[in-house]
């Protein structure tokens, strides 16, 4: 393995993989890290609602197909705000697609790799390397747990809502740059993917359901993943009067008041954080 890159990205979500594709076609050659195995790469507990004008333009500039038809699981048309009156709905156009994301995402990886992008999976990054004051690379753990030093000219954390590489600066590094993760900065969150035996009425649709019982930011989601099928889930900032609160448990009580128990079975159902604080 070459222990020298010119652009080392961390983390190969959409984010990782697009940063990766752009250096490549600057003529840079990069180095793609990420933790999870090759076939896991796009596998993510989230709402899987991505907005069609968003997707298009970054697909365009990376010249890189939209989403392909067995990528899309439903066309959505509008986000809809509701509160347990039901009269007091909110309704915004919100064209957009929800998205099968470990296919889109592998797909995307496919493209980096055929670039020439260097992926490197299950390569855990446990801090940059700082010399003179620049960030000049990254030390990582490999899957059979050997730390290995890589050195670049550029390093793009990627790396999602733990930020490993800003958090594992030292504090003397650009005094402006916030460099903690407090837990104020990410929600935990449970996400299902469920199967109805009825019909629903939520075609084309992503709702934000609002609810006195669920913690800020207060709401379940139910987003329509095509015929009886949904994408359902919450989360919240565990802090304070909320520190020990099942996240799980406020979830099941939410979906309780739409599906009950025995009118759906559930596909796949995950937890994961999510990130609150801006970029």
């Amino acid at each position: 393995m070459k222990d020298s890159y010119e652009v080392i990205v961390v983390g190969a979500g959409p984010a990782g993989v697009a940063a990766a594709l752009i250096c490549r076609k600057r003529g840079y050659n990069v180095l793609l890290l990420d933790k999870k195995k090759r076939e896991k790469i796009g596998d993510k507990v989230c709402g899987e609602a991505i907005s069609k004008k968003t997707v298009l333009k970054a697909m365009e500039k990376l010249s890189i197909a939209p989403p392909l038809e067995e990528e899309i699981k439903a066309k959505i048309e509008d986000l809809v705000l509701r509160t347990a009156l039901p009269k007091n709905h909110i309704t915004f156009p919100a064209i957009g697609y929800m998205i099968d994301r470990h296919m889109f995402g592998q797909r995307l990886l496919q493209e980096a790799i055929k670039s020439g992008v260097i992926l490197k999976d299950q390569y855990r990054v446990k801090k940059p390397i700082v010399i003179d004051n620049k960030v000049s690379g990254v030390l990582i753990k490999d899957s059979e747990h050997n730390s290995i030093e890589i050195l670049s000219k550029m390093v793009i954390d990627c790396s999602g809502t733990m930020a490993v590489v800003r958090t594992g600066l030292p504090q003397e590094y650009e005094p402006n740059l916030n460099k903690k993760v407090t837990k104020a900065d990410f929600a935990p969150c449970y996400r299902e993917i469920i199967q109805l035996n009825h019909d629903h009425d939520l075609e084309g649709k992503i709702v934000l359901q609002y609810e006195i019982d669920i913690p800020e930011p207060g709401y379940i989601w139910f987003f329509d993943e095509g015929e009886k099928r949904l994408n359902c889930g919450t989360g919240f900032i565990k802090q304070g009067k909320h520190a020990t609160k099942s996240v799980k448990s406020v979830y099941f009580n939410a979906l309780e008041k739409y599906f009950p128990k025995g009118t759906y079975k559930t596909i796949d159902g995950r937890g994961d954080v999510v990130p609150i604080r801006a970029p």
